[in-house]
């Protein structure tokens, strides 16, 4: 029993091997289970294919708890983003970090709209048009605090660098409040005219996560820690909130045409309206304080 148990504790399993190993066996296993050729298999292959995908993913798991808990692979990664200027300042800088990603952001928002704009031309679409109009004023929004965020750095006098800042956060509200008449177009078109979301197969529910993720991470920062960075970067998690709301009222459209075929048609128009309605008033709200609370704060200076 205890050589047993000293194998145990002091077997390491190889990540990598283990990962793959994981993924094809795993993947086999799903194909057998979700196909009619997977079923004509002979049992004693299904077996084996079972176990083989039990045991690697637990030693999959395994290895990539080692790893994590293993001081050496955190040496490793800091050690290899210590080597260039980038790596190194997006590790260690939050605000440089916040509008990197925003560049990212950006990017996938103009393909977006684009997308939209030219489907909802091509096929006369009235949703996609009005689609096309929210991620394009979302687009706009982002383009502007980056290029505040830009000249905010050649400003050298504090009060005129505090005095671009509340300009730029008042603008921000400003975009807000018309992303969110943009918004009330998209929820008439959800409720009088039937539109929404939808997503195929298991995909719906690695949406779900990721937007779940999104709206807590946006909430605990403007909860807990946007009064620790300037009116820039707060517009910037300001508009990635309000992303993450219209992200729900789009998940909730898509649970309705996945799993909600069953009810009523008046109830999901109801449950529709409410949510839409919800979050257009949120955002505007919002919108409205950072408009007021910018003019405020630029009357005292």
């Amino acid at each position: 029993m205890n050589k047993l148990r000293k194998w145990i504790y002091g077997f390491r399993p190889r990540a990598v091997p283990s990962c793959i190993a994981a993924v094809i066996f795993s993947a086999t296993a799903l194909l057998i289970v979700g196909t009619e050729d997977g079923r004509r298999v002979p049992e004693m292959v299904i077996y084996v294919v079972y176990v083989c995908a039990a045991v690697s993913l637990t030693f999959a798991v395994w290895a990539v708890v080692l790893a994590v808990r293993g001081a050496s692979l955190k040496e490793r990664l800091h050690n290899a983003a210590q080597k260039t200027g980038f790596t190194s300042k997006l590790m260690a800088d939050y605000s440089f970090r916040m509008v990197t990603a925003t560049y990212g952001t950006l990017a996938i928002d103009i393909l977006l709209a684009l997308m939209k704009a030219a489907a909802g031309w091509y096929f006369t679409s009235a949703w996609l048009m009005v689609l096309a109009g929210y991620y394009a004023v979302l687009c706009v929004a982002r383009f502007l605090l980056l290029r505040s965020n830009r000249r905010l750095r050649a400003l050298t006098d504090e009060r005129e660098r505090r005095r671009h800042e509340l300009r730029a956060y008042r603008l921000s509200g400003t975009l807000l409040i018309a992303m969110t008449a943009v918004l009330q177009g998209v929820v008439v078109l959800i409720v009088r005219e039937g539109q929404g979301f939808t997503y195929h197969g298991m995909l719906i529910f690695a949406v779900a996560l990721y937007d779940f993720y999104c709206l807590i991470r946006a909430v605990v920062y403007m909860v807990g820690t946007r009064k620790m960075h300037g009116p820039v970067l707060v517009s910037i998690k300001t508009f990635s909130f309000a992303s993450a709301l219209v992200a729900m009222l789009s998940l909730q459209t898509a649970m309705f045409a996945s799993f909600g075929s069953d009810t009523e048609l008046s109830i999901r128009q109801l449950m529709n309206a409410l949510t839409g309605s919800a979050v257009c008033l949120i955002l505007l709200a919002i919108g409205i304080c950072m408009v007021i609370g910018a003019n405020k704060r630029l009357r005292r200076m």
